[in-house]
């Protein structure tokens, strides 16, 4: 299957789809469970599987980062907060390294202790290790991303429909007719390119050195010997089956029983076969091949003989051969400067034996092959077991083979100019023709199995198919693959497992909380890794650290879901529209200074309705027009005040004042009840001292106070919006 791949007729069909399971042959032997498809289908497969690899490391990456989650050691360190805070947050491996990096750098050259410049080296190693960790997942994403669909489609190769298969029935149809539809253009295709084979097979067959003598009678001896394997042969069960030919060939002149001036006269096994010596000289060639007939107890024999009895006498050449057997010359006396072959050719004695191995046990013929599937377990078909191999391999292949190809089985065939009638005989030789003839062999049998899928529709009109019955061919006979390329087979393991594992981490990922907080009967401990996990998880996730800053800033329990991955706000009223202020933007980064101000009324009002509401508080219309005359475009500028927190480039407020911190209450009118047991208020005692606001230079900040444009006369430049 890996050479000489011939196009596939149109009549052909094959067994597709995913359900439609078959075992798919290995080179090592081994078969796997496998589907076929379409070219197209295969690719549509193979980039859906490729996303579901995307989502397994997905969501491996989640379960090693809530390990990670739960083990990191934070130690009361800051800056093992916010790395541990960025990790979480970070949705791919390059962000994590980025960050960690960072950290990494951060705690070399700009961490100090008690004043003075000091190493992290614990926060160091610890950002070294979630870069390495970075790392490794996006090398085993490589990986997989490489392995998964590599291993997903395994080739191109399918079942063939039982339609598709054809043989011609020996016993109603005529052996011409079998010759000149199906084995003749088998072996001529099998011939057709030697030079691509003896490179593509160079493992699979052995030709010895031949042996040649010198004299007046030169011989030639040589060994072959070649193995096909069941992948080779296409079977889809019994790809570890193992046919192995061993056989060698000797010129023999005691066949020779007269030689005439017109004539070679040779009796091989009781038959008279009779070569011309000058008839043939413009002719190409070739040689004939014979077998002793064979009694019904010596069918089973395992050493089989066959000859080869050359037509070459006669053949011309202007340059004269003097040591092969078969094209030794002599001086043509009527033509000056030519040669012919002398006549006294020798036959080649040859015998073949043949032997067939599966899983360590051996049979000597074909015709026991059937021995094996009671003593070696050997899956295959009926009719190939029984049948076709017995009619095609029972006798020495080359013997049918060389029939075959009768002018063009010699490899001196192919060297005759027509327009002379003669041959370069110098590079002519008895070894290439034979090796020519057992290449073509091996070839052929190869493909023996595959071919009866092969032939075309008009090769067989008119004749019956001997793997019919009942008018049909059963679906057992198609036990064997054939290769396409607009075929696309898949690894059915690959396509069930991948799915399967995808599944169940996702659905281990959703139900991961269920588990976490399911009540074990045992106290809560902070320091638990399970403790830990469900803190850090749902603390540090992006959306609670911004519920917990909005609550911090609004003083108001008006979140919802406050354990889940995702809080909500469940009341949306009115109440919380953005509402134009007269106060200065204050950070909520400054410290609350000793001129407080008074917390604003979140009272509901009309959305399109321009109302002062509450001191100093003004509704913005949920789509105001500038050009309207009732809106005062120098509002527009003013510091609004937002239901939410939201980030704001704001003034840098500095600590005018290193006096002691004094304390003082910030109010708020909104207390939240959310249960008769529980209250949530805003009343919050924090140290102050007194800021100053900087002209030119600001801050990005958290607040629910905030100028759109700063102030109309301001003009800010990038340089002067501090870096850390």
């Amino acid at each position: 299957m890996d050479f000489n791949s011939l196009q596939t007729p149109k009549n052909v069909t094959y067994i597709l789809g995913v359900t439609k399971w078959f075992w798919m042959p290995r080179p090592d032997g081994s078969i796997v469970r496998a589907v076929a498809v379409t070219s197209s289908q295969g690719t549509i497969w193979v980039a859906a599987y490729a996303l579901l690899l995307i989502l397994i490391f997905v969501a491996i990456a989640q379960i090693l980062k809530d390990v990670i989650i739960s083990l990191f050691p934070l130690r009361g360190n800051g800056n093992r907060y916010a790395m541990l805070v960025g990790y979480y947050n970070a949705n791919d491996p390059i962000s994590i390294m980025m960050i960690a990096v960072s950290y990494c750098w951060k705690c070399i050259v700009h961490i100090k202790g008690d004043g003075l410049w000091d190493i992290d080296w614990g926060t160091f190693w610890l950002g070294i290790s979630l870069v390495a960790f970075s790392i490794a997942l996006l090398l085993a994403n490589a990986v997989g991303g490489l392995l998964v669909p590599g291993n997903l489609r395994l080739g191109h190769i399918a079942r063939v429909s039982p339609d598709s298969i054809f043989y011609p029935d020996a016993s109603t149809n005529t052996p011409h007719e079998i010759w000149q539809r199906f084995k003749g253009p088998a072996c001529a295709r099998a011939a057709a390119d030697l030079v691509q084979a003896r490179i593509a097979l160079k493992d699979k067959y052995y030709f010895s050195s031949p042996v040649f003598t010198d004299g007046e009678k030169p011989t030639f001896s040589f060994n072959y010997s070649y193995m096909i394997s069941g992948y080779e042969f296409g079977f889809q069960r019994a790809p570890g089956l193992h046919y192995t030919v061993n056989g060698s060939c000797e010129t023999e002149y005691n066949w020779i029983s007269n030689s005439t001036r017109f004539y070679d006269i040779y009796d091989v096994w009781n038959s008279s076969i009779s070569v011309p010596v000058v008839e043939e000289y413009a002719a190409l060639p070739y040689a004939e091949f014979v077998s002793p007939a064979y009694s019904e107890t010596e069918s089973n024999q395992h050493i089989r003989k066959y000859a080869i009895i050359p037509h070459t006498v006669g053949r011309r050449s202007p340059s004269p051969n003097t040591q092969d057997p078969w094209y030794i010359t002599e001086p043509e006396v009527n033509i000056p400067d030519m040669h012919h072959v002398k006549a006294g050719r020798p036959a080649l004695s040859c015998q073949q034996g043949d032997t067939w191995e599966f899983r360590g046990q051996k049979v000597m013929s074909v015709s026991d092959l059937q021995d094996l599937s009671r003593t070696a377990g050997l899956k295959l078909a009926s009719f190939y077991s029984e049948k076709l191999l017995i009619w095609e391999l029972a006798a020495p292949a080359p013997l049918g083979v060389g029939q075959s190809l009768g002018y063009s089985a010699l490899a001196s065939a192919l060297q005759l100019v027509v327009s002379s009638s003669t041959i370069n005989l110098t590079t002519t030789s008895i070894q290439d023709d034979i090796e020519r003839i057992i290449l073509t062999t091996l070839i052929y049998t190869r493909g023996l199995i595959q071919s009866t899928a092969l032939a075309a529709e008009e090769s067989r009109r008119g004749l019956s198919n001997a793997l019919e019955k009942d008018g049909k061919v059963p679906d057992e006979y198609a036990d064997f693959v054939l290769s396409s390329p607009d075929i696309a087979t898949m690894s059915v393991k690959v396509l069930l497992i991948t799915p399967a594992v995808c599944t169940l981490l996702w659905v281990f990922i959703a139900v991961r909380g269920q588990f976490m907080f399911a009540d074990t009967g045992g106290q809560i401990k902070n320091d638990s890794y399970r403790a830990r996990y469900i803190q850090r998880t749902i603390a540090f996730s992006c959306v609670q650290l911004y519920r917990f800053l909005d609550e911090e800033l609004s003083g108001e329990r008006r979140w919802a879901g406050r354990l889940s991955f995702t809080p909500y706000v469940r009341d949306v009223s009115a109440k919380y529209n953005r509402r134009y202020s007269d106060f200065e933007v204050v950070p909520a980064s400054a410290r609350i200074s000793s001129h407080s101000f008074p917390s604003p009324s979140l009272s509901p009002s009309p959305r399109l309705s321009r109302t002062t509401v509450g001191e100093g508080y003004t509704t913005i219309p949920s789509h105001p027009d500038l050009h309207n005359p009732d809106v005062n475009t120098g509002e527009t500028t003013k510091p609004l005040v937002t239901p939410f927190a939201r980030p704001a480039l704001v003034p840098l407020h500095q600590r005018s004042s290193s006096s002691p911190a004094s304390y003082d209450m910030r109010k708020s009118v909104t207390t939240v009840t959310t249960t008769p047991s529980v209250s949530f208020s805003a009343n919050i005692r924090r140290p102050t001292s007194d800021y100053i606001q900087c002209e030119d230079r600001f801050e990005l900040a958290m607040t629910r106070h905030w100028r759109p444009s700063l102030k109309a006369s301001d003009d800010v430049r990038w340089s002067q919006v501090q870096r850390e």
